[in-house]
């Protein structure tokens, strides 16, 4: 299992991912900052796994894609406890040559938790050119 330890109230790059199942067109990786060679519109695509939260309320698990560093695209969030957090979002964003995707992740439990490949769950990000 790939995770991170993610501190409390800390936006975080999430740059631990298991494997590469396939790549094509020539997307490069490195250290959680994938760069897209050509211009065109992109599908992205994530999915992690959250430990399960002890804390009851106001307890915010939120994850995003970010272009260039900064912007929120696919954000997704959740509030659940007790249980492991499975979150999956997609967009559809327009990129130009050489532009860099970064996921992120946050989360409010007032301790750290893991977040990645966890319990049954997996982490991936997929990036795909449709034109």
């Amino acid at each position: 299992s790939s995770y991170i330890s993610l501190s409390d109230d800390t936006p975080t790059l999430f740059d631990i991912f298991d494997t590469q199942d396939y790549s094509t067109g020539s997307i490069s990786h490195v250290s959680g900052v994938f760069t897209v060679p050509s211009t065109g519109v992109y599908l992205i695509t994530f999915e992690l796994t959250w430990d399960a939260s002890s804390t009851s309320t106001n307890v915010g698990y939120i994850a995003w894609i970010a272009k260039n560093g900064s912007g929120r695209f696919g954000q997704q969030s959740t509030r659940v406890t007790n249980i492991p957090i499975y979150m999956a979002s997609s967009c559809q964003i327009r990129l130009i040559a050489n532009d860099t995707l970064e996921l992120y992740v946050y989360q409010n439990s007032t301790s750290n938790k893991h977040v990645g490949t966890l319990a049954d769950g997996i982490a991936r990000i997929e990036i795909t050119k449709l034109f």
